[in-house]
């Protein structure tokens, strides 16, 4: 009951685990309460069966008053206490966005507002010579491309792919820039040499590659939609999600091929382009029913906002494969970037990246568990 409730009301499902550790202590009371009634019920019955139990209204009035009087002080008493103890700010999302990386990093320049210089070097040497003589490699990435490519609290451009480009630089024993990039722009920065590949979490499409070549994959994405939580069970099943009349759903990616695979999925489906996620998980955009984003991408932005979660409906799973965008014709290049990621993966970096950027490991505290030996004695660190 209490779960059908909670959606009732709309309060994200997560708080069913306050309900849970909280009985802990209620039923210590229930308990006791439990018995008192069994005994008050046992004598009452007793009384009337010998013809001694009689109704006192006055007494009977006054023990509703009383009742009313301390169950009133006590919700009072609770709402002060949790006032005064409790922090109304959410900061689950904070670990998120303090993440930093698990690996040494390389010199990096980072381009927000404005472009590197137009490469002077002729990109017909490859785009491998033009790397090292340039000493620098210039990695395209996206805004908003949750945990794949954000920016800290620190300032710090951060994420599975960003820390990818950073040991992918490492091993090309050059410096790093990182460009953020409009997906529309990513064919000319390429033709200027403004940038030399993109790293931004990127699911691989028909429609993508007559404009791109790709890399080898370093993951598989799994489409998904991010909903509020109250209306998650709408979600979980194709089937359901098609049964819904006039679904608005949010598109990130303005990809052509991705809004046929929704079509195709979900027939009665209204598409509607949207920049990023976050002004639908900000409440600004009403209309809309549900965003569609990966699984890996959708999770972090939950941590963020919590009052919403990321369904994916079953059956089937829509998988997309995700990698690097290079340019056309550029085969050295691109098999140069493709035999790293299968070194990197059987070496088991991935995975570690993996574990650290997209299952959240990252963003568990690492801090050792409080002991006698080190915070009592003091004897070890």
């Amino acid at each position: 009951g209490i779960p059908f409730l909670l959606d009732l009301m709309r309060v994200p499902a997560d708080v069913m685990e306050l309900f849970m550790m909280s009985t802990v202590y209620t039923d210590r009371i229930r308990v006791v309460l439990g018995a008192v009634h069994l005994l008050s019920l046992t004598i009452v019955v007793l009384a009337i069966r010998r013809g001694v139990f009689a109704w006192n209204g006055k007494a009977v009035l006054r023990a509703v008053l009383i009742s009313l009087v301390c169950i009133a002080g006590a919700l009072l008493g609770v709402r002060a206490y949790l006032n005064t103890v409790m922090d109304e700010s959410y900061t689950g999302g904070d670990a998120l966005v303090q993440m930093r990386w698990m690996d040494l990093t390389v010199p990096v320049k980072s381009f927000k507002t404005s472009l590197p210089d137009i490469t002077a070097h002729d990109l017909s040497k490859g785009r491998l010579n033009v790397i090292a003589a340039r000493g620098t490699l210039r990695v395209g990435y996206l805004p908003d491309s949750l945990p794949f490519a954000f920016s800290n609290k620190q300032g710090e451009v951060v994420g599975f792919d960003i820390e990818m480009a950073h040991t992918l630089a490492r091993d090309l024993n050059v410096t790093l820039e990182l460009v953020r990039v409009a997906q529309e722009d990513i064919s000319d920065l390429f033709g200027t040499g403004q940038i030399d590949i993109v790293m931004s979490g990127l699911a691989v499409t028909a429609r993508r590659a007559l404009d791109w070549d790709f890399t080898a994959s370093p993951m598989d994405l799994t489409m998904g939609f991010l909903v509020a939580d109250h209306r998650r069970k709408e979600f979980t099943s194709l089937r359901a999600v098609q049964r819904l009349p006039d679904l608005q759903l949010g598109v990130v990616q303005t990809d052509i091929a991705l809004r046929h695979l929704l079509e195709s999925a979900v027939p009665q489906v209204n598409l509607v382009t949207v920049a990023s996620p976050r002004g639908f998980l900000r409440g600004s955009a009403p209309e809309l029913d549900a965003v569609a984003y990966s699984a890996e991408g959708g999770s972090a932005w939950t941590l963020l906002y919590p009052a919403y979660t990321v369904v994916v409906p079953k059956p089937g799973r829509m998988k997309l494969s995700m990698a690097y965008p290079v340019p056309r014709g550029e085969g050295e290049w691109k098999g140069y970037v493709s035999q790293w990621i299968t070194i990197k993966r059987k070496e088991g970096s991935l995975a570690a990246l993996f574990d650290h950027w997209i299952q959240g490991q990252g963003a568990q505290s690492t801090a050792p568990r409080w002991s006698i030996i080190r915070d009592v004695l003091h004897w070890v660190d």
